[in-house]
């Protein structure tokens, strides 16, 4: 009842939550879910098989939006807003999952 509601489901690193290990939970998650008219978004810096056959299967008419980085010369017109400030973190390969 409490997810009644619910429109849209929104997998942020949706590679590692197609793996198998995450199987059991995603089908407990979504089988509280309401059925029909719901959007996914699925987001990935890695776009494996699974998430690109999850894609597919989830609506014929998905959108895939690449924000792959560009050099100077191949300047399409497509930057980041000035007013957007974009910053990185580099974590020893130990640490990561821990964030």
């Amino acid at each position: 009842a409490a997810l009644a509601r619910c429109r849209a489901v929104v997998y942020d690193e949706a590679d590692r939550l197609l793996e198998p290990s995450f199987e059991a939970d995603m089908a407990t998650i979504l089988d509280a879910l309401p059925r029909g008219k719901r959007q996914s978004f699925l987001f990935s810096a890695t776009i494996t098989t699974d998430v690109a056959r999850a894609a597919r299967a989830m609506s014929g008419a998905h959108v895939y939006v690449d924000a792959k980085v560009r050099s100077h010369k191949e300047d399409d017109g497509a930057r980041v807003p000035s007013h957007i400030q974009q910053t990185y973190l580099w974590l020893p390969s130990r640490v990561r999952d821990a964030y």
